[in-house]
């Protein structure tokens, strides 16, 4: 976390007060992968011998 998660009233002077919780987040622009595609991988995935 850096100081760009935190709004103003959540400093006293230049430290954070306690218990400040980070509320900015900017917009992710990352892909989000469809359920389909998280479904074949998991599904494709060898079966592996247990061990124990």
């Amino acid at each position: 976390m850096s100081s760009d998660h935190f709004v103003a009233t959540d400093y006293n002077g230049d430290r954070l007060k306690p218990g400040s919780v980070p509320t900015v987040f900017p917009p992710w622009m990352g892909k989000i992968q469809p359920f389909k595609e998280i479904q074949e991988a998991v599904w494709s995935i060898p079966n592996r011998p247990r061990t124990g």
